[in-house]
C-alpha cells in the first residue's frame, strides 16, 4: 500500500476529477524502474523459458521482443504465444494480440529499426556475405518525418502548419494562463514549439551516432545522412526560423 500510495495520484489532489480514484501517471521517468519492480517475478519466469528455447528476452516498461537466430521458427508459433500469455497470466496480465509483431530479418517498434539481411546467390548456392545489412537505425517513418519537416521550413511554410500536419499540434487558447494579445505573440509561441522539435530531433539523432560508438551497430552510410539532418536543423535553428 505505501509503494502504492508513492507512485499514484494522490486522492486529495486538487484536479477534482482524478479524486478518490488510484491512477497511475503515464510517460513518466519513473515508468521503467516501476515496471522492473513490478515484472521482475515475470521476466525471471519469461526467461528461463525463453533460455530453454535459445529465444532472446527483452523488455521497455510493458513493451516485450523476443528475438532469435533465422534457423529457430518457434518464437513466430502460436504455441511460443501461448505460452507467454499463460506466464503473464500468473500475475493478472494479459497479453495484447493486437499489437503482437511478427517479422523476420526487419523489424519497426517505437520508431526505431532493427534489420539483418543477405543475400543469397542462388548460381553458386551460398550467401553473399558483403551484402548483408545489419543495424540498428532510426525507422524511416521517423526519417520522412524530420525530412518533410526541414522541406516544409525551406519552403516558408509557418510554424503553425508545420505543428498542425505533421504532428497534428491542437492549440487551446484557454489553456494559457495569460491571455494572449496579439498574432505576433501567438506566432512566437508556434516559433518556440517547432524549434522544440528540431532541437528534440536533433538529441535523438545524435543519441544514434553516441550509440554506435560504443557498440558499431549502424551502417556509415546511414550514420551520414544522420549528420547531415543534424547539419541542416543547426543551421535552422541557429537562425531562429
Amino acid at each position: 500500500m505505501i509503494f502504492q500510495a508513492i507512485i499514484t495520484v494522490p486522492k486529495d489532489s486538487k484536479n477534482t476529477s482524478l479524486q478518490d480514484k488510484v491512477i497511475l501517471p503515464m510517460g513518466f521517468i519513473t515508468s521503467p524502474v516501476i515496471s522492473n519492480i513490478i515484472f521482475r517475478k515475470l521476466d525471471i519466469l519469461i526467461q528461463k523459458f525463453c533460455s530453454n528455447s535459445n529465444i532472446t528476452y527483452t523488455r521497455y516498461a510493458d513493451d516485450m521482443l523476443f528475438s532469435s537466430s533465422k534457423d529457430i521458427n518457434y518464437v513466430h508459433s502460436e504455441n511460443f504465444i501461448n505460452q507467454i500469455a499463460v506466464l503473464l497470466s500468473t500475475m493478472n496480465f494479459k497479453l495484447n494480440k493486437a499489437k503482437t509483431i511478427k517479422e523476420k530479418h526487419t523489424i519497426s517498434l517505437n520508431g526505431y529499426t532493427i534489420q539483418y539481411s543477405e543475400f543469397y546467390n542462388s548460381n553458386i548456392g551460398i550467401a553473399a556475405h558483403e551484402t548483408v545489412t545489419n543495424e540498428f537505425r532510426i525507422s524511416n517513418k521517423k526519417i520522412k518525418i524530420i525530412n518533410k519537416m526541414l522541406y516544409m521550413i525551406g519552403k516558408k511554410k509557418t510554424s503553425k502548419n508545420i505543428l498542425k500536419e505533421l504532428f497534428d499540434y491542437q492549440l487551446n487558447i484557454s489553456d494559457f494562463k495569460y491571455p494572449i494579445k496579439n498574432n505576433g505573440t501567438l506566432s512566437e509561441y508556434y516559433n518556440d514549439q517547432l524549434l522544440n522539435k528540431l532541437t528534440g530531433y536533433r538529441s535523438y539523432l545524435l543519441s544514434f551516432i553516441k550509440f554506435d560508438r560504443v557498440y558499431r551497430c549502424t551502417q556509415k552510410k546511414t550514420l551520414n545522412k544522420y549528420l547531415k539532418l543534424i547539419d541542416s536543423i543547426d543551421k535552422i535553428i541557429e537562425k531562429q526560423l
